[in-house]
């Protein structure tokens, strides 16, 4: 086999006696010919000779997310692969016909959304800048549905990052603040809540 190079195309030379050829390589066709003719390159497109799914990377695909509300994103694949569940469902072959994320809300779901385009393909000088402002003036309702979106979806970075956002809230806040900033209600009658301060004081300190 001889190839020759010009501008634009590759010529090749295959004696036809020869019982096996190499396969083409995806996206392009290959001629087989006696004389050195230029080969141009032909781009794959699905419906043409070269399989479909060939044209499709995860930068390319769509997968349809489903909300809790019947809200229906179409995001990216390579986006969404940012979640460890949905990367897995995608792997397994279930993402067909859209994944129903029955724990998240809309609004939520376009929040973590936000994190993942604003982290694929990002420096981590970019992400770091990003996260800053994420988190910045987001309320505590917001934050801690984030929270267990993270955790529910399998997204470690934006996990320890919503957490590590409200364990700075909430450092010096006393018992009853942080009754209040997680809705606890205290059930405790003014005699056990003594007894508890007197046994744990240094935790009063």
């Amino acid at each position: 086999m001889i190839i020759n190079c010009e501008r634009d195309s590759i010529a090749l030379v295959i004696p036809t006696a020869l019982p096996l050829c190499p396969p083409p390589l995806p996206g392009f066709h290959l001629r087989m010919t006696d004389k050195a003719e230029p080969l141009k390159f032909k781009e794959g497109v699905p419906g043409d000779d070269v399989p479909a799914a060939v044209s499709e990377t995860p930068a390319q695909k769509k997968i349809l997310l489903k909300t809790i509300d019947g809200e229906e994103f179409l995001v990216d694949e390579l986006v969404v692969r940012e979640s460890g569940m949905i990367k897995n469902m995608i792997d397994d072959g279930c993402a067909e016909g859209g994944i129903p994320l029955p724990n998240l809300t809309a609004p939520v779901l376009a929040k973590v959304l936000e994190y993942w385009k604003n982290h694929v393909g990002k420096s981590p000088k970019e992400t770091e800048a990003f996260d800053k402002e994420f988190v910045r003036g987001a309320s505590r309702d917001l934050l801690l549905e984030v929270i267990m979106a993270a955790n529910y979806l399998d997204c470690k970075p934006l996990l320890d990052l919503t957490c590590q956002t409200v364990a700075d809230a909430i450092s010096n806040m006393t018992v009853e603040q942080l009754r209040e900033y997680f809705g606890i209600e205290n059930d405790f009658t003014p005699e056990e809540e003594a007894a508890i301060r007197e046994e744990n004081s240094w935790a009063f300190e």
